[in-house]
């Protein structure tokens, strides 16, 4: 999840004005007109039998003409987020495609309660939240789906596809590795200009360190990204996104020692620094999301910090 720019105007877009990168003959990458567009996200297209749709929530009328011209057989979501899941209903609605939900978020996309309860938790802002949820990010439940975990691969005639488990930015987050072609789509692992985001109270920022380092084992010569275009030969790029966890500890312990207070270090920023030009309505969510990662990051803190829980990265 994003939330680094405010774009209406993306939901009224024709397909047209999306992007499409042709990797292979049969993959595709396909995404919006912005990549930091807060309904949408980036995806895959992988033209064979059966024909696999991953996380193309690029917009209302997009997504609806994309289902409509590449009628799908499989749609995989990668994790819960409003901004990967905002337009799948279209599948349902004006599609025959399967819908593949990660196994532990089933509930998320069928009971909006969960949802809030699991990602805003004690903080007070659930209110607020669920009217988003709802109005904005077009929440509507989904119950006809497949739950998948790591076990998925899927022989899509000459293309295979493996799923690679890659929790912390959300508790079931998956990434997608092409084995024989070397490619690799991350999902929101934030290979991006932003970096990692984990900005709800069910994020798990160790977990999000060794699901870094597991996907940085596995050999890439293309990286697909959620909402960072596509990487070719940028083999520092998962662990780029580890020094970034581990600059912002930094940066929040020199705060701390500087005697900052906690709501002094959360308005200066740990994601997002510039909470004074976002909309006057969505500023309280920016202090939330970031509040929730110096927790995250005061849990490890506690615990003596990420130098001795990751030595080997010392």
């Amino acid at each position: 999840m994003r939330f680094a720019r405010i774009v209406d105007r993306g939901i009224k877009r024709r397909l047209h004005h999306t992007k499409r990168t042709k990797i292979t003959n049969e993959i595709e990458y396909i995404e919006p007109d912005s990549n930091q567009n807060f309904l949408s996200c980036a995806g895959i297209i992988v033209n064979s039998k059966p024909k696999v749709l991953i996380d193309t929530n690029i917009g209302k009328s997009d997504t609806l003409e994309l289902l409509q011209s590449e009628k799908p057989d499989i749609y995989i979501i990668t994790h819960h987020h409003g901004d990967h899941t905002s337009w799948v209903y279209h599948v349902l609605e004006y599609g025959k495609a399967e819908i593949y939900i990660p196994r532990g978020e089933e509930e998320y996309f069928y009971n909006v309660d969960h949802l809030v309860n699991k990602t805003v938790g004690e903080y007070p802002l659930g209110f607020s939240w669920k009217d988003l949820t709802i109005h904005y990010f077009n929440y509507k439940e989904i119950q006809a789906y497949s739950s998948y975990d790591e076990s998925l691969e899927l022989d899509c005639s000459s293309v295979k596809i493996k799923c690679i488990d890659t929790p912390g930015h959300s508790p079931s987050h998956k990434s997608f590795y092409f084995p024989d072609e070397k490619i690799i789509f991350t999902g929101d692992l934030g290979i991006d200009k932003f970096g990692p985001w984990y900005g709800w109270a069910n994020c798990d920022l160790k977990l999000y360190i060794e699901s870094l380092l597991k996907i940085n084992s596995y050999e890439a010569d293309v990286i697909a990204t959620s909402h960072g275009g596509v990487l070719k030969n940028e083999s520092d790029a998962f662990l780029n996104c580890v020094k970034i966890i581990f600059n912002r500890e930094e940066s929040i312990i020199k705060r701390l020692d500087e005697g900052r207070s906690k709501s002094e270090i959360v308005s200066e920023g740990i994601y997002y620094f510039n909470k004074s030009r976002a909309p006057e309505h969505f500023k309280s969510f920016y202090i939330m999301w970031d509040d929730f990662m110096f927790e995250h990051h005061m849990k490890i803190i506690a615990d003596g910090g990420l130098n001795k829980l990751f030595k080997n990265l010392a």
